[in-house]
């Protein structure tokens, strides 16, 4: 009985061929990325959780003073829908790409837009405050599940 193509070094070296291709897979996956990554980004917003699961801290002590004040939310955010209908996705043949409040006014306190205040961190993307980049497993799961599933069709055909 004859072994199955792809089980042979040669049926091997064809599969691995159809990656030499791989630019073309990456561009067609990047805006399925791109949305899975709006949505991990909209469920943060929505969970008012950062990527690890952590709760955003409450508002400060004056900040909830200056809210019953002015008579608005007591909650983390003040939910106006501008922040959400501003999460926008996009990719290009090799990238995809997440933007919040991209076109929103700085709404900050006066004394955090010139850097003396201390607002507590409300994370969204899974950056660290030293900048560096530190998704959760599940996180790159959800990113890449769109390429993974391309991968395992080529590796299939």
């Amino acid at each position: 009985m004859a072994e199955r193509p792809s089980r042979t070094l040669d049926g091997v070296i064809r599969k691995l061929d159809q990656f030499a291709n791989a630019k073309q897979i990456i561009a067609a996956v990047a805006p399925d990325v791109a949305r899975n990554a709006r949505g991990l980004t909209i469920e943060t917003f929505s969970n008012q959780a950062d990527p690890w699961g952590g709760q955003w801290p409450p508002p400060q002590p004056s900040t909830l003073k200056q809210r019953k004040v002015a008579k608005t939310s007591q909650s983390a955010l003040i939910d106006t829908g501008a922040m959400f209908a501003s999460i926008r996705d996009s990719s290009t043949a090799d990238s995809a790409t997440v933007t919040v409040g991209e076109g929103l006014p700085d709404v900050r306190a006066p004394a955090n837009q010139s850097g003396h205040g201390k607002v507590p961190r409300r994370a969204f993307l899974p950056v660290l405050e030293n900048g560096d980049v530190d998704p959760p497993q599940s996180y790159i799961d959800r990113l890449l599940a769109p390429l993974n599933a391309a991968i395992r069709k080529v590796l299939n055909q």
